[in-house]
Parts: C-alpha cells; sequence; structure tokens
C-alpha cells in the first residue's frame, strides 16, 4: 500500500523521534560510562599490582578526562616517577615505551604541566604527596638506586616551584615562569 504522504515528508516526521531516542540513549550511557570509568580508577587505586608507570599515567589520562584534574595531575606525576625510575633501572618494559604512551605521556604531560605550573603552591603540595605515597608504594620490581634516580626530577622540578614561589610577591598564587600571568593592556 502506497503512502498519501511524501517520502520527504515521512523522514522529516521521523527525525524529531529519532533525535529523542538519541538523546535518552546518550542521557543514560554517559553518565553510566563515567560511572564506569571511576569504578575502575577506584578498583585500580586499591591494587598494588596496578602500580606500574604506564597504567598510573593512562589513570591520569582517564582522570583528566573526568574534569578530576588535581587527581590526574597527581598520578601523572606519580607514573612518570615510576617511569623514569624503571628507565634507570633499564627495565625491559619501560625502554621500548610503545608510542602510545609516549604520546600520551607527551600530550597529557603537556596539559598537566600548564595545570600544574598555573599554581606553584598545588604543584609543590602535588609533589610531595607523589613522594609520600612513592615511600608508601614502593614499586617492588626496581632497585631502590633506580628508584632513588626516578625521583630526581621530581624532586628538581618541586625544588624549582619552591624558588619560584619563594621570589614571588604579592598576592595570588605564585606563578612559575613557563606560564607567566596574562597581561594587562594599560589605559592610553
Amino acid at each position: 500500500m502506497r503512502s498519501v504522504f511524501p517520502e520527504g515528508a515521512r523522514r522529516a516526521a521521523a527525525a524529531p523521534a529519532r533525535a529523542l531516542v538519541i538523546a535518552l540513549l546518550l542521557g543514560v550511557m554517559l553518565p553510566a560510562i563515567a560511572h564506569a570509568q571511576g569504578a575502575a580508577v577506584a578498583a585500580e587505586e586499591a591494587d598494588p599490582a596496578l602500580q606500574g608507570g604506564a597504567t598510573l599515567i593512562r589513570r591520569a589520562a582517564r582522570l583528566w578526562g573526568l574534569g578530576r584534574k588535581d587527581d590526574a595531575m597527581f598520578w601523572f606525576y606519580a607514573g612518570e616517577l615510576r617511569v623514569h625510575a624503571a628507565q634507570a633501572a633499564h627495565h625491559p618494559q619501560v625502554l621500548a615505551l610503545s608510542p602510545q604512551l609516549s604520546g600520551q605521556m607527551d600530550t597529557l604531560g603537556q596539559a598537566v604541566r600548564e595545570y600544574g605550573q598555573s599554581d606553584a603552591s598545588r604543584l609543590i603540595a602535588t609533589i610531595d604527596r607523589v613522594l609520600a605515597w612513592d615511600d608508601a608504594n614502593p614499586d617492588p620490581t626496581l632497585p631502590a638506586e633506580a628508584a632513588r634516580q626516578g625521583r630526581a626530577d621530581l624532586l628538581a622540578l618541586r625544588d624549582k616551584a619552591r624558588a619560584e614561589a619563594a621570589q614571588t610577591r604579592g598576592g595570588g598564587p605564585a606563578r612559575l615562569p613557563d606560564n607567566p600571568p596574562p597581561r594587562v593592556p594599560t589605559p592610553m
């Protein structure tokens, strides 16, 4: 049986219904996906076997995507510390970083560093927390000397941030030189 409505009119009438179904599915699925990602992060944090550098970097990326920037910064620096320690130990799993992990460290690292450098006191506190976490959760696969070498870059960053914070005068959070405050045009 042939419809009395032209083909285009039927499609146009079905479009709002399709849009509603898609919106409902997204409204249900997106929070469920975010909840599942948050649950996965919580499970990883509780399992000491999942504390390798690559795992921590991936955790940081998921947290960054969820908008949890402070948590992402913590796990990024913890992962970077573990990766550097494994590199110092000539650990075979890290010497050949996968291109995906290397790219993730570069792209996420740039965003995390910019975020951390926007407030030196937050950066210093985060690095102190990472160092305390690393002391409490040493990587059993790494020799102690490699762990110390892995911490060296993070300690240098913290010391640089402290020196910059000490030199900063006035109100507001200290900013590191790589991320200067915006310039305000002067009236003519």
